[in-house]
């Protein structure tokens, strides 16, 4: 069994798919290239509390499939609602301009949770851990 094979339930959403991983992470794979609106965003964190069993944990996002997030979206993704959530988020992309501006933009805003963009699972994953039991 991969480590990335959900334990316990799957939770579709209208945008995503969550579940709780075998290493303990959450795991969010975008199944739409829809904007997510605030909506969809709380959605997903009442999905990410519940598989998560009420525990704060890491979040891997995999956005290989994406579409726009609705400034709302963002600001939900990124407060303090979020940090009572997950303690860290990782997001997977495809293009490297798209992580290189991405990690730099985020390293000058102000934000409640640990959030990085990457290339590959591993070394996602790898950064994710240092946030399990924090």
């Amino acid at each position: 069994m991969s480590l990335g094979t959900p334990i316990g339930e799957v939770i579709v959403t209208r945008v995503q798919k969550i579940w709780l991983r075998q290493d303990g992470l959450l795991h969010a794979e975008n199944i739409s290239r829809e904007m997510q609106s605030l909506a969809d965003a709380q959605q997903i964190l009442a999905a990410c509390r519940k598989v998560a069993g009420g525990v704060i944990r890491p979040i891997y996002i995999d956005t290989t499939i994406a579409g726009p997030v609705s400034p709302e979206a963002q600001a939900e993704y990124t407060s303090a609602n979020a940090a009572s959530v997950v303690n860290a988020i990782a997001i997977l992309t495809k293009h490297w301009a798209a992580q290189l501006i991405g990690n730099f933009v985020l390293e000058r805003q102000r934000k409640e949770i640990p959030m990085r963009l990457f290339q590959e699972e591993s070394v996602a994953v790898q950064w994710l851990q240092d946030h399990l039991h924090v």
